[in-house]
């Protein structure tokens, strides 16, 4: 009993802790400019490591973000959790920009339910909007003014997802499962933008230092169905498929602006202003295939698309991923190696921004390892890594390189024993 205390005072410390590192953020991309930011649309490390497979995938042991019937799949409890460390670089005309951060990716907690279905409850990010410019050393009407921007914060989700196989009888025929889920998530979080000009001249007795600062604060749902199915070919070989539809939904927004001005003459003057609207999320589905041939290879891959939403600048995005597993040790015997999974993916995406009319694609290679501790276990240590270019003709060139820390726990609750 003290172990179970544990381990859920654990979880709930954990979603509380990733949304404070969240809504710390130190990205700064040049894509997250607008709106409520870059959308962010990130799976469990495993997933990741497989080119973030949304439609088809599926596993006994840890849950799939992106659609809810998955769930009906789970033979075990587990908890699962998420960090990423990230080195980017940007460039543009012999002109770059390099960082580092690091950033809590996911929480959750996922349980099957008996023979019919499953449950999950967790968080994950949903939206970015790090980003800070300067423009040094402008000549405005013959002054040296200094641009500034900053932007900060971004949209957090809580998520509970539940799942059900209303044809339960197909487990135990070559149809296997038949599943249907639901995830609900709750949206909320802050974006800050400040933009000043301040100038630096000899007499600026004439210019006035300007400051805008806009302060949004976001509260909203998201609702998502899913359907998988899988169908075996003979007793070692199964394909599967699935299909995921998000709803499109209003978010509320709250905004509080605030604008100021001074010189060297005058005293501050400060305006403040409080505006409430709605911004909205877009609809989304997915769908995909998958193949697997024994315990020991699994082969994905899927189509996902995005509609636009309420920005004027966006454009529908699409995306194809694959990817793959190895897991020489299923019946999780033998050395370390052979307990342990061996992934790779890799996606391709056309963004919803555009620039000047200009659109933004990025291609993305990923790969890790599972690394199986205990015997008879699923793999409980995640190590991935991702590599990321995004650019468009003539715009701002992101080379991102992402190392992926996951780590998954298996535990038999929730689960009728037989003998007590």
């Amino acid at each position: 009993m003290r172990y179970y205390f544990l381990v859920y005072s654990v979880f709930f410390l954990t979603i509380g802790l990733a949304h404070v590192v969240r809504a710390q953020n130190l990205a700064n991309s040049i894509y997250s400019y607008r709106g409520v930011g870059e959308l962010i649309d990130r799976g469990t490390s495993e997933q990741e490591q497989q080119g973030n497979i949304h439609a088809a995938y599926f596993s006994p042991y840890s849950p799939n973000y992106h659609n809810p019937a998955s769930l009906s799949y789970l033979t075990l409890t587990n908890y699962n959790i998420g960090v990423t460390g990230q080195f980017e670089e940007q460039k543009q005309n012999g002109a770059y920009l390099k960082q580092y951060n690091a950033f809590a990716g996911n929480a959750s907690l996922a349980f099957p339910l008996m023979r019919y279905g499953g449950a999950c409850l967790g968080f994950r990010p949903y939206s970015n909007a790090g980003l800070e410019t300067r423009a040094a050393g402008l000549n405005v009407q013959g002054q040296t003014a200094d641009y500034r921007y900053i932007g900060t914060g971004g949209i957090s989700r809580f998520f509970g997802g539940i799942a059900f196989t209303p044809l339960t009888f197909l487990k135990d025929s070559n149809w296997h499962t038949f599943s249907i889920g639901y995830y609900a998530s709750f949206l909320f979080g802050q974006v800050r933008r400040t933009e000043s000009l301040l100038f630096s001249g000899t007499d600026t007795s004439g210019f006035y230092n300007s400051a805008s600062i806009e302060n949004n604060d976001y509260r909203g749902a998201l609702h998502q169905i899913g359907w998988q199915q899988s169908f075996r070919l003979t007793t070692s070989v199964f394909v599967c498929a699935g299909a995921t539809y998000q709803f499109g939904q209003n978010i509320q927004k709250n905004t509080q602006g605030y604008y100021i001005t001074n010189n060297s003459v005058t005293q501050q003057l400060i305006i403040a202003d409080t505006l409430t609207g709605v911004t909205s999320a877009p609809v989304s589905w997915s769908a995909g295939l998958g193949l697997g041939i024994t315990q020991r290879w699994r082969f994905w891959t899927d189509y996902a698309r995005r509609e636009t939403g309420s920005e004027p600048y966006a454009t529908a995005s699409q995306r194809f991923a694959a990817g793959m597993m190895f897991w020489p040790g299923p019946d999780g015997r033998g050395s370390i190696w052979q307990r342990s999974q061996y992934r790779l993916g890799a996606s391709r995406t056309q963004n919803e921004m555009q620039i000047n009319g200009t659109p933004v694609s990025s291609l993305t290679l990923s790969g890790g390892i599972g690394l199986g501790f205990r015997k008879l276990r699923p793999p409980m240590l995640n190590l991935g890594f991702e590599y990321r270019r995004r650019n468009g003709q003539g715009l701002v060139s992101q080379d991102i390189f992402m190392l992926h820390l996951g780590i998954s726990i298996n535990e038999k609750w929730f689960i009728r024993r037989r003998i007590d």
